[in-house]
């Protein structure tokens, strides 16, 4: 089998012509099967098991190009005997097709089986994109554009990853880079990821990460800023389920970056920060009101009773019963 792909809708505007055109060009007998506008295959008989199929696709490719002006991309898979083998086979051409992603300037693949993925390029990988979150929370750009560049060169010729799982990885970078610099609106956020799930080749994905950079505000809040809105936050919504991720949300900041200027900005972490304010606003109640101890413990955003006791307790070194006595 021979998969021909193209980027645009190619065989819809080539219309049957394109059959004769093959007929003309190819030496052999073959079957013809229309997929799509961008997609055919052709089977070959068994007879022509000896051809040299590399050389077969390339004549075909620079014969469409000169009659269609058109960029052509073939796929040529291993001989097999049986017709339910078919979509197994063509299962195999679209992932050798997949190549077409990592190497830009290659036009014919075969099915081959990929090879595994290293654990040292997998360790490699995790530490670039470490690297990369944390040059944009401290908004190091030269270092975060040095570091895409190297992580897309590193992908290039990768041939055993899918492109899609690429570019996955690479939109989850682009929502870090909004997080943690640009604060992009959603429907913009959306544009971009779109782009680069429509990108042919790590050039254009690069493309779009770096005008997303150019793109992002001249000025930034200081630590103080980002704690004191926290804290703010804190304040009000205290009787509310709060956690490090809704927080980091409010901020435009990644949980870890936020957790680590929260406690250099005031010695504490955030959770003993919460759970500091939410027992001074208990006494409080204890103290100049008569509302019972559950209605405390909602009022200041525990859920659970028993745990607001045994908190309180640990705070204050007494329940809240015997606070609220010895304090009558």
């Amino acid at each position: 089998m021979l998969l021909l792909e193209f980027n645009r809708d190619f065989f819809e505007h080539a219309g049957i012509g394109i059959v004769e055109e093959l007929k003309q060009q190819l030496t052999i007998p073959f079957d013809y099967l229309n997929l799509n506008p961008c997609q055919s295959l052709l089977f070959f008989p068994h007879a022509a098991g000896r051809t040299d199929w590399p050389s077969l696709a390339a004549d075909l490719r620079r014969a469409i190009r000169r009659r269609y002006q058109a960029d052509c991309y073939l796929a040529y898979s291993e001989d097999f005997s049986e017709p339910s083998a078919i979509p197994t086979i063509f299962e195999s051409l679209e992932q050798a097709m997949e190549k077409r992603f990592f190497l830009p300037n290659t036009y014919i693949f075969s099915t081959s089986v990929a090879s595994p993925r290293s654990e040292a390029f997998l360790q490699d990988e995790s530490t670039l994109f470490e690297s990369i979150e944390q040059a944009l929370q401290e908004h190091h750009l030269d270092l975060v554009r040095q570091n895409i560049h190297t992580l897309c060169e590193k992908y290039a010729g990768q041939t055993n990853f899918s492109h899609l799982y690429v570019k996955f990885l690479f939109s989850n970078l682009l929502r870090d880079i909004s997080l943690s610099w640009a604060h992009f609106p959603e429907e913009v956020l959306f544009k971009k990821v779109e782009a680069i799930y429509r990108s042919n080749s790590y050039h254009e994905i690069e493309n779009v990460l770096d005008k997303s950079l150019d793109e992002s505000p001249q000025s930034f809040p200081t630590s103080s800023n980002y704690v004191e809105t926290v804290k703010r936050y804190i304040s009000k919504h205290y009787d509310q389920e709060i956690n490090l991720e809704s927080l980091a949300e409010i901020v435009y900041l990644s949980p870890r970056y936020l957790s680590s200027i929260f406690k250099k900005e005031t010695g504490c972490g955030l959770n003993k920060y919460i759970k500091a304010f939410r027992m001074e606003k208990a006494r409080e109640l204890l103290e100049h009101t008569h509302m019972k101890v559950v209605a405390i413990c909602d009022a200041v955003g525990y859920t659970n009773v028993s745990y607001f006791i045994q908190s309180f307790r640990e705070y204050f070194g007494s329940s809240p019963e015997k606070f609220r006595q010895k304090e009558d």
